[in-house]
């Protein structure tokens, strides 16, 4: 006697069944998570910055169980890294939305800062130059190339820089003053007593920038 097969249909609905079990399983893993943190949180008293970090990384876990695609949710458990210290974790974070968005500035800018903050300037320059080209509008990136160049003593290169960040947006008290520090490493007087006196003029007590006026005036105010 023939024997009859089983409907294909049930061969179909396997994986399904796989992928519906896995996330329930991830499910209940992050809601035992949360829940031990309320424990720990209700007998312990307040939870300390770490706590709060690492709850905040569980629940953007959360939703990245629902859609790995959650490039916001990515985003904000490659910051929670970064606050928590871990910039190898953060790192990570940032690569993976570039892997499928490699034009992702919060991600490019998140990772040359990383690498800025980390003592390596070449790799921090890259991912800053990246950034440029993706959004040229975007003044973090042009005041991250402006750190590096004035880490180097490149006066020019840094001047360009931050005149770039300020054409995007002038009220940049910080980045007038560092112009018109950089201008007086260059011997040009004139220009950097005019951003000494921008600095002053959004923030009238800025620190340093009246000292820097009078240092201008003892210098006649004459370029070289």
């Amino acid at each position: 006697m023939k024997m009859l097969q089983p409907p294909l249909v049930s061969d179909r609905r396997a994986p399904i069944n796989r992928f519906l079990a896995i996330t329930v399983i991830i499910l209940l893993v992050v809601a035992v998570m949360m829940a031990a943190f309320a424990v720990v949180e209700e007998f312990s008293g307040p939870v300390g910055p770490g706590e709060i970090v690492e709850q905040s990384i569980v629940r953007y876990r959360l939703l990245l169980a629902e859609d790995a695609e959650n490039v916001a949710a990515r985003l904000e458990i490659a910051r929670a890294y970064v606050r928590a210290g871990r910039p190898e974790q953060a790192a990570r974070e940032f690569k993976i939305v570039l892997e499928s968005d490699p034009k992702e500035v919060a991600s490019l800018t998140g990772l040359a800062r990383l690498y800025e903050d980390g003592g390596s300037a070449s790799q921090a320059r890259a991912y800053y130059l990246r950034a440029t080209k993706v959004a040229p509008a975007d003044e973090l990136s042009w005041l991250g190339l402006s750190r590096l160049a004035l880490a180097k003593e490149d006066f020019e290169a840094a001047a360009g820089h931050l005149r770039q960040a300020l054409a995007i947006k002038p009220t940049l008290a910080d980045a007038h003053f560092e112009l018109a520090r950089t201008y007086e490493q260059l011997h040009r007087y004139r220009e950097s007593e005019r951003e000494y006196e921008e600095a002053l003029r959004y923030v009238p007590d800025y620190p340093g920038a009246a000292a820097g006026l009078a240092r201008i005036g003892q210098a006649g105010g004459i370029d070289e």
